[in-house]
């Protein structure tokens, strides 16, 4: 087998929305960085005479993402925290928002959980992994 990787282009799209079978999510199309197909030269007409689409063996997207990082100085007043992590997450929506993001992370604990969620913050679907580069 020949893969050859290559990057996508609007057909690929299609491609990936008609191939999926509904089990996850499709990836968001906004924020990417990067899209790339694999595909199997020796099993794709498509590379070779351009007369079939949709015969991809993987889509690949790389999002920029924006995370949020709070660091609380745990010796100040409940009430001053929430107040300062309110500002906080309303400042990092804010520059979100100037950068055409449409998403903001943030890894917690028990109680910050709680009270970024009460800020509009939801639960992420799946497991997160990690890579380091």
């Amino acid at each position: 087998m020949a893969h050859v990787i290559r990057p996508m282009n609007d057909r690929d799209i299609d491609g990936m929305i008609l191939n999926h079978d509904g089990s996850y999510n499709l990836p968001r199309l906004d924020n990417v960085v990067s899209a790339s197909i694999v595909e199997d030269l020796d099993d794709n007409p498509m590379v070779k005479h351009s007369t079939r689409i949709y015969d991809a063996i993987a889509y690949g997207m790389m999002h920029r993402l924006f995370e949020v990082s709070l660091v609380v100085n745990r010796d100040k007043s409940p009430k001053d925290r929430v107040i300062a992590i309110k500002q906080l997450i309303r400042q990092a929506k804010r520059v979100a928002k100037n950068n055409q993001v449409s998403e903001l992370y943030i890894f917690t604990d028990e109680p910050f959980t709680k009270i970024v969620r009460k800020l509009g913050f939801k639960p992420a679907k799946g497991d997160l992994s990690l890579l380091d580069i």
